[in-house]
């Protein structure tokens, strides 16, 4: 079940109401309305690389630095069922290293799967968006991708066309992508909009 699939169920059968990245809403079209007037902008998260805690910190800072530390990492994880695969991987090829880094890729199913396996010591680093490594225990944000590279989704807030609840839900967007929630997606690896 993909991303797109899960969003659709759960905007056409719940309450209504979905945080989900702006390209998905794109996606869903006349089954989703947002309600929220701010450009659809809530939040976003950068693409960025984890280490396990503790760990040495090779150089990410600029793009050819980047490329030393994948070619010469050990392993490298990412979800495979992510938003940003698609991103990692062409990433891999514009840089001249998809051949070089394809047997030290371990693909994991959830970026809270993947980020845990660099906390336990199965993988050296992850590509994931900051706001999946923040929570897990163990593994620390090296940095975002440098340079061309820089890569961000941006989330937002959004309402089926058909709930029964739209001033509720309004009002929830609109507390979202307000000041008062700065301080709890900051908190979580996403920076507000």
């Amino acid at each position: 079940m993909t991303l797109r699939s899960i969003a659709a169920a759960i905007v056409a059968t719940t309450v209504g109401f979905i945080f989900l990245s702006t390209r998905e809403v794109a996606a869903q079209g006349a089954a989703v309305r947002v309600l929220v007037s701010n450009g659809m902008k809530a939040a976003m998260s950068e693409l960025g690389i984890g280490i396990r805690a503790g760990a040495a910190k090779p150089d990410i800072h600029t793009p050819e630095a980047l490329k030393r530390t994948l070619r010469d990492a050990k392993s490298i994880t990412y979800p495979q069922d992510g938003a940003s695969r698609a991103y990692i991987e062409k990433m891999f090829e514009s840089m001249g290293l998809a051949v070089d880094v394809k047997p030290k890729i371990i693909l994991a199913q959830g970026s809270g799967p993947a980020t845990e396996s660099v906390a336990a010591g199965k993988a050296a680093l992850v590509i994931t968006l900051f706001s999946e490594i923040v929570p897990i225990h163990g593994v620390e944000i090296l940095g975002p991708l440098p340079g061309e590279f820089r890569y961000d989704i941006r989330f937002t807030a959004a309402a089926s066309a058909t709930t029964k609840n739209a001033e509720a839900a309004k009002a929830l967007m609109t507390f979202l992508a307000g000041p008062a929630a700065a301080p709890t997606f900051k908190a979580k690896g996403l920076e507000p909009r």
